[in-house]
């Protein structure tokens, strides 16, 4: 999901200016009001008494603010039309100097006995410039008395009069001082502005949206704005302490299980300083400024360390990759030094020497492709089979959004149906206060007790001297370095089986017998079975039991020594005779535990070298040394030499595996075949300086996408050929997106069930394709639809009107593939239950924002003072969309290229399991939060990116606000654009 910040931005703003008398033009009645306007497009408001309400006109600024209005047109047309209730105004806009072209505008005027229509378009000469990050605007002026303890609502959010920089979104503004309700078409940036003291107006502005007739040599701006006048009543909102809240989201960050070098003592005295400054000074204005400075430190710090976690991530991959394939005797990892600076909070100097320490990884990456042809980070390889980091395949619970696993930790493991197991209890669950509503998430007492080791295969938690492992390598739970395990969750046990001394088994109820002691009557085996209703674990032991206890669903395990205890739950679709041998099987295992893996490529030759944690146990076991084979090539059916299963069920069949320490396999020769080129989206009205600009960076395509507001749709298509024109003589290939343009869907009503609305959508597309045919050459995709609002299970009824479509396009174009994106908006949960079209020159799309609250945040939440910045990688919460808070109301979770790459599964498997070409037409972080997080963008687009190299993903990146806005986003993009070229 995303919003359009460029082509459908709308701001409000309260500022304040002074009346201009002029001369009503055409006057007329709604409702109560007396509407005049006037003779250079204004329109003036009055109520029954004749007495100002409000003024609206059309309005823009050029550098250096200077203001440009309907108060300074010349050489205006007033026309009636025949028809009654319309009138049509057109002239021009002088610029900043007399020898300036002027700029043009043209307002429609439609009106009835309920509303005012206003269709305002505006074209400005392709030598100005409007105001960086501002937009044309309708400005709805209000004598500043009357909104005097009023309120004024944007989309949800009320306030109260007068305010001054306080923002919202929405696509409704309702004025209750004067009972005017203004509405655009899309949602946008709401925001008011201003100072009673100081001024006798005040202003609501909304922005224009971009549109254009062909002639890129203009640059053209339109609104449609609806004017209803009703009775406005608006309740008070309850007041939110919003830095109260920002602080209070920092410590949720910062309160959290970190990376075994770091230490928030700093940050959290910094945050601690600001919370005392808010609460101890005078007045409100100098605290806020002077917490504010205290939680920028915050920020910066936080910032700093997703850059010092990256070099601590890429770091530990790259001593993996020396343990198998060695570049040196040793490897001294930079990220010591790193975590000494950030810890003592001396940011100056971490920035200055960050730099030096990522250069010397770029130097290891080199002596590793030298020698050995591979990367020694494994997401840099392209192969579409590998391991992921998504714990559900081994039928570990999802997230609630869908796409993500909830990662198995020693505080919560949860499978599929819900069945829940806690190793250690280091908070407490407690209700908190976010955005109004209440959560459930963990209260770390003392942060520094547990800390973390992540990989791209597995995550470790360490509390005091115990480890406990979870990988997606194996389904075993493991935690070593204890003799007392305690896990609790398991009310619905009722029996412990384990084998006697004299090879007997016996069985235990643990529902009459409560504790269960071996001095006479030792265990023979490593391994226990536990059942329960619904499931049945396999307990591998690595040390003698000396007693084991069971009380209200909580089981301890008490060992002879400092040992580990693994978990595995067994498949409930085998026999309780089979259990005992899945039990044995995992009981030699957990003795080599496969726990990272270290992968390299040779042409298309693939291969997994596996580290183990071999230890021994009281009784002597065997271990059994096994190499997995990643559950996306069981997905793809690739042919693997001498692989073996065991009766462990996962999403793609049983468990395989091979006997050793590794795993080779070849790529398919169709699949190192698919072309990957890389771009960016651009408007359909977009400049020639524009596109040469990502000609000359080394874009090799761009994706065309075209607004829907249009008049006439022949000047879209004009529109579209011109772009085409230019882009044929730039040599840069074009995927043209329709987006909403002649058809859209919405989450309320789905795919639109009126044969008139795909009969249009059918007559764009065969208007559409014979234009493309035309450019064989520049046309390297017709992309159908932008973002399908239907949810997954849908794609049946989407599939049948791409059928109908590709019929209409084939009779124009044969050669040109389709791009056909899933359900649910083109996010990854939309792949689901995609499957091939009819037509067999298919490329198959999806957009990538994952997580929202990350990539999203500040579209919704950056009007609201105090918002609290997410940063990656780190702990980020799920998005609340409803409350308009990246902050949202859920617990944290960890956000980290691995994890990427687990939002993107639905995607791997389709990719794996049919082997056709797929696309990301759409990724990136909003710009605006580089101020506060400018590493976190950075990190974020390049992982992303390399995600989608790795499956040989065409990509084009969002840039309407997004993307390339940022600007060590545009670096690295126009970047790896050169080299790519170079290659």
């Amino acid at each position: 999901m995303k919003h359009n910040l460029v082509t459908a931005a709308t701001t409000l703003f309260l500022t304040f200016g002074a009346q201009h008398m002029t001369h009503a033009a055409e006057t007329f009645s709604i409702a109560d009001r007396k509407i005049e306007i006037d003779d250079l497009g204004q329109v003036v408001i009055r109520d029954s008494t004749d007495k100002l309400q409000a003024e609206l006109n059309l309005a823009f600024f050029i550098p250096t603010w200077w203001i440009r209005s309907n108060k300074n047109a010349k050489d205006v047309n007033f026309e009636r039309s025949p028809d009654a209730n319309q009138v049509v105004v057109q002239g021009s806009l002088p610029m900043r100097q007399p020898d300036d072209e002027p700029g043009k505008f043209r307002q429609q005027f439609k009106w009835d006995h309920e509303k005012l229509i206003i269709e305002s378009e505006l074209e400005l000469p392709a030598e100005i410039e409007l105001m960086p990050k501002t937009r044309p605007f309708m400005q709805l002026s209000v004598p500043i008395e009357k909104l005097a303890d009023k309120r004024f609502r944007m989309g949800q959010r009320t306030v109260d009069l007068p305010a001054d920089n306080v923002h919202g979104w929405g696509r409704t503004l309702e004025v209750e001082a004067v009972d005017i309700a203004l509405e655009i078409s899309e949602d946008a940036i709401l925001s008011s502005w201003g100072d009673p003291s100081k001024a006798t107006y005040g202003s609501f502005r909304m922005n224009f949206t971009e549109t254009a007739d062909g002639d890129i040599a203009k640059q053209r701006h339109f609104c449609r704005m609806v004017v209803r006048f009703k009775k406005i009543n608006l309740k008070q909102e309850v007041t939110r302490d919003l830095w109260g809240e920002k602080g209070g989201n920092y410590r949720r960050l910062l309160t959290t299980p970190t990376e075994a070098p770091l230490d928030t003592s700093v940050p959290l005295k910094w945050l601690a300083e600001g919370e005392n400054l808010l609460k101890t000074t005078e007045p409100v204005a100098q605290a806020r400024k002077l917490a504010g400075q205290s939680y920028a430190r915050v920020e910066n710090w936080l910032d700093l360390r997703s850059r010092v976690y990256d070099l601590y991530d890429q770091s530990r991959h790259l001593e993996f990759f020396n343990s198998v394939h060695p570049l040196a005797d040793s490897i001294a990892p930079d990220y010591s030094a790193a975590y000494e600076l950030l810890n003592a909070g001396e940011l100056e100097q971490l920035s200055e020497k960050l730099p030096l320490w990522e250069a010397k990884l770029e130097e290891w990456r080199k002596k590793a492709q030298e020698r050995y042809g591979a990367d020694f980070l494994p997401a840099s390889i392209a192969n579409p089979y590998s391991w992921i980091k998504e714990y559900s395949t081994l039928g570990f619970r999802k997230h609630p959004e869908g796409v993500l696993s909830l990662e198995p930790s020693p505080m919560n493991v949860s499978w599929f149906d819900r069945l829940s197991v806690r190793w250690i209890s280091q908070g407490e669950k407690t209700q908190l206060e976010a955005s109004g509503e209440s959560y459930t998430d963990v209260v770390w007492q003392d942060p520094s007790s547990v800390k973390t080791e992540r990989s791209w295969v597995t995550t470790e938690w360490l509390h005091g001297d115990a480890r406990f492992t979870a990988s997606v390598l194996s389904p075993l739970l493991d935690m070593d370095g204890t003799d007392t395990v305690t896990v609790s969750g398991l009310d619905k046990a009722y029996r412990l089986s384990y084998v006697k001394g004299d090879a007997l088994l016996r069985h235990v109820n643990l529902k009459r017998e409560k504790s269960i002691t071996f001095d006479k009557e030792p265990c023979a085996r490593n391994w226990m079975l536990l059942q329960g209703e619904g499931f049945t674990f396999a307990v591998i032991l690595g040390a003698f039991p000396t007693e084991i206890s069971f009380n209200n669903g909580t089981l301890k395990i008490s060992l002879s020594s400092k040992s580990f205890v693994s978990l595995v739950r067994l498949s409930p679709l085998i026999q309780n005779l089979e259990q005992y041998r899945e039990a044995e099987f995992w009981g030699r295992v957990a003795l080599a535990m496969p726990v990272q893996a270290v992968e390299t490529i040779s042409g298309a030759e693939v291969t997994w070298r596996y580290i183990h944690r071999e230890r021994q146990d009281e009784w002597g076991t065997e271990p059994l040394m096994i190499a997995p084979v990643p559950p996306l090539a069981i997905n793809g059916n690739l042919q693997i030499d001498g692989i073996r299963t065991t009766r462990y069920h996962t999403k793609y069949g049983l468990y395989t595996w091979l006997p050793g320490n590794e795993v080779m396999l070849t790529l398919p020769a169709d699949f190192l075949q698919f072309p990957v080129l890389r771009g960016v989206n651009v408007a359909g009205v977009a400049k020639e300086a524009e596109l040469e600009e990502f000609t000359a960076a080394g874009a090799d395509w761009v994706r065309l996408f075209i607004q829907a507001h249009w008049d006439d749709p022949e000047d879209a298509y004009a529109a579209v050929e011109s772009r085409l024109a230019i882009c044929q003589k730039l040599g840069l290939k074009v995927l043209i997106d329709p987006h909403d343009f002649q058809y859209r869907t919405t989450w309320a009503d789905g795919m639109p069930t009126d044969p008139a609305d795909e009969e249009r959508f059918l007559v764009m597309w065969d208007r559409l394709s014979q234009i493309g045919s035309r450019y064989p050459d520049v046309v390297a995709g017709y992309d159908l639809y932008n973002e399908m609002h239907i949810k997954p299970g849908s794609f049946s009824l989407w599939a049948e009107l791409v059928d109908r479509t590709a019929g209409v396009i084939r009779a124009n174009d044969q050669a040109t593939p389709l791009y056909v994106t899933g359900t649910d908006m083109a996010n990854t949960s939309g792949f689901f239950d995609v499957r091939p079209v009819s037509d067999d020159n298919v490329v198959y799309s999806f957009h990538f924002y994952t997580p929202h609250s990350f990539s999203h945040q500040m579209i919704q939440t950056r009007a609201k003072a105090g918002s609290a910045y997410l940063v990656y990688p780190g702990w980020i919460t799920p998005m609340d969309w409803s409350a308009g808070t990246h902050f949202g109301a859920g617990g944290l979770g960890w956000y980290d290229r691995w994890n990427l790459g687990a939002g993107m599964l639905p995607i791997f498997e389709f990719q794996s399991l049919y082997n056709l070409p797929v696309h990301c037409g759409e990724f990136g972080v909003i710009g605006y939060s580089t101020p506060q997080a400018p590493a976190s963008g950075r990190l974020w687009a390049r992982d992303t990116v390399d995600w989608l190299e790795r499956y040989r993903m065409g990509w084009h990146i969002w840039n309407m606000g997004f993307g390339l806005r940022h600007p060590g986003v545009k670096e690295d993009i126009y970047n790896r654009w050169q080299e790519e070229q170079q290659q």
